[in-house]
């Protein structure tokens, strides 16, 4: 119900905005506004994956309903003003022609959310909303970048900006090099964690992708797995088992020596 009504008020609103708002600038403002302030709602409401594929939602509904609502129509007018021999109204087409730049730019960062659920170290920062935001300002750089080379002009100063976006992010992003528990983690301390926080899904022939963690020889064949994916944050997913940042460090920790 909050996904769905959140998706719902996002069209609303940004369809009040595209009306009401004469300057295509001021409708531009608001509806970055809008982006920024759902993509925290969301992070506050549901987990990051979640939240990243609920914005994602949220763009693909108004693009989705500027076609149905406005694009389409204005065709239809384009057509029935040919058979009806008079001169069409321009407003639907300008209209139609907002919404269809609008379109155009949110259609990477909807790519980008479809396919973030394969990259766990873009949701599993602790600021999961401001990585997206800063992905969505990267691709809709790299999208104006091409609309302007269309227009025959080459502004290259987006991509190397874009380039030195991404490295940043990059940087920011990367996982610490060493595990942050100097001193030895023993395998009962480990399988512990791995049977209150791990287990829950990671047992018998139903474990995700075969992983079986239930036995310690089961959790020392998966180290190398282990150390990626809980210091990736992509396991366990959404952390709804409420693997600690202590519990996280002791594992990985075990996981590099057992590795």
């Amino acid at each position: 119900a909050i996904s769905g009504g959140g998706l719902a008020l996002a069209w609303l609103l940004y369809d009040a905005a595209c009306r009401l708002l004469r300057d295509d600038r001021a409708v531009a403002g608001f509806v970055i506004a809008l982006v920024i302030a759902s993509a925290f709602a969301a992070s506050e409401l549901f987990a990051a994956r979640a939240a990243y594929l609920q914005v994602g939602a949220m763009l693909g509904t108004i693009m989705a309903a500027n076609v149905f609502f406005t694009i389409i129509p204005a065709h239809w007018e384009l057509v029935r003003a040919k058979e009806e021999f008079r001169e069409p109204d321009p407003a639907p087409g300008l209209r139609a022609k907002q919404r269809s730049v609008h379109n155009n730019y949110l259609t990477l960062p909807v790519v980008f959310t479809m396919l973030a659920g394969h990259f766990a170290f873009t949701f599993g920062s602790g600021h999961a909303w401001l990585v997206l935001l800063a992905l969505f300002a990267l691709v809709a750089a790299i999208r104006h970048y091409f609309n302007l080379w269309h227009q025959g002009r080459r502004v290259w100063w987006i991509p190397a900006a874009v380039g030195v976006g991404a490295i940043a992010l990059a940087v920011v992003l990367a996982p610490e090099n060493k595990p942050s528990i100097a001193s030895r983690v023993t395998d009962a301390e480990a399988q512990a964690i791995v049977a209150e926080r791990c287990t829950e899904c990671h047992v018998g022939n139903s474990a995700p992708n075969g992983v079986r963690l239930e036995t310690l020889d089961g959790i020392r064949a998966n180290a190398s797995l282990i150390e990626s994916q809980v210091s990736s944050r992509a396991m366990p997913p959404g952390n709804t088992t409420g693997l600690t940042d202590e519990e996280r460090s002791i594992l990985v920790a075990w996981a590099a020596a057992a590795g």
